[in-house]
């Protein structure tokens, strides 16, 4: 049987760890936190308290109040924080709720497949719907579909507008399904973030405004939401920083860069990573070989040369300092004081998953 990652964690977690964290802000505080026990996810309190027993196939983290999970007969569903199913369908969830919506999809054919869960690396049987018979819309936080399916992909809604793939092509619809933005362009990130959204016409990148204006002229091979008033793009390979004028503020003169959060961004020189100001002035010096951006005033670091190489990850303060030494797997970032964290080799069998505080004390030792 064939393996794979799940499309609907390894697609949105990739797209959401490029995107600004003011994109994937939660409109409701999150108390509760998704563990695996036994093969089964439950959830727990940022005290490491049980709240959810660990029943569940496959669970994700809560947003908006609900969490996205699938039951042992393969229905996807959302619970509340009681653990109350509040949702419960055959057509598999896409996601979790935002700005009120979830994407749902159907598929006109499908196959079964293992797939691994992005953060456990727990394998899970189930489907997998067949490339071109897949058709996306939309939930509300009842179940109640309000965007029937139609579009080939969506990640959902942001700033009140969501991307959408409809006959090849990318545009931007309402919460009544509404063509806003007509569907004309060649791809999009998906989101907007500050107003603005990246989209490519001729393979090459530029802005748009939520009425559809073009805002930044199509030119950059790469290009990122907006943070704090800033894009990283790129041209050839080198990437800088633009305004929302479109003008070059930071000359593209890095090897990679990411976004602005807490007034800094990593940036690679060579294959070292540092990070830089808004001013473009270096504040810590290139010394990673892997940084993330700040979140509550930690990142998360790497020395390893191997990205396999296990017990590598640890966190920094934004004077560059290691505040938590390296000693995991894989690091997240922190919410709420907490932060998820596993135990074990990378996508190891033997890997374990638990939750630190910013002491790097477990708050829930990590089990499987």
């Amino acid at each position: 049987m064939k393996t794979l990652f799940l499309s609907v964690v390894v697609l949105v977690f990739t797209v959401l760890q490029i995107l600004p964290v003011a994109a994937q802000k939660q409109s409701q505080t999150v108390n509760l936190f998704h563990i695996l026990v036994n093969d089964k996810y439950g959830y727990i309190d940022r005290n490491g308290k049980v709240i959810i027993k660990p029943q569940f196939k496959a669970g994700w983290d809560f947003n908006e109040g609900l969490a996205h999970v699938i039951f042992e007969n393969n229905d996807h569903g959302f619970i509340d924080e009681t653990g109350k199913v509040v949702i419960r369908m055959k057509e598999e969830i896409f996601g979790g709720f935002r700005e009120g919506l979830a994407s749902f999809r159907i598929c006109e054919e499908s196959r079964a497949v293992t797939f691994i869960e992005e953060k456990t690396w727990k394998e899970i049987t189930g489907t997998e719907c067949v490339s071109g018979k897949t058709k996306y819309g939309f939930i509300d936080n009842k179940g109640k579909v309000v965007i029937k399916p139609q579009f080939t992909f969506t990640l959902g809604f942001t700033e009140g507008l969501a991307s959408v793939e409809f006959n090849d092509k990318y545009g931007f619809i309402d919460k009544t399904g509404k063509f806003i933005i007509p569907a004309e362009f060649e791809n999009s990130n998906g989101m907007f973030n500050e107003g603005l959204a990246d989209i490519e016409i001729d393979e090459k990148r530029g802005y748009i405004d939520r009425q559809g204006k073009t805002v930044i002229k199509p030119q950059f091979d790469e290009a990122y939401p907006f943070k704090e008033g800033l894009a990283a793009v790129a041209i050839d390979d080198k990437w800088g920083f633009i305004d929302k004028t479109g003008k070059i503020v930071i000359p593209l003169i890095y090897d990679r860069a990411d976004f602005f959060s807490e007034g800094l961004a990593a940036v690679r020189i060579g294959k070292k990573y540092g990070y830089i100001n808004q001013a473009g002035k270096i504040v810590i010096k290139p010394q990673f070989s892997y940084a993330n951006d700040f979140i509550e005033g930690l990142a998360v670091f790497s020395v390893a040369e191997e990205e396999e190489e296990s017990g590598h990850y640890g966190y920094i303060d934004k004077r560059g300092k290691v505040v938590i030494p390296p000693q995991w797997g894989v690091a997240y970032k922190f919410y709420r004081g907490i932060a998820y964290v596993t135990l074990g080799e990378f996508e190891s069998d033997d890997a374990k998953f638990g939750y630190i505080d910013k002491k790097g004390r477990y708050i829930w030792k990590p089990t499987r």
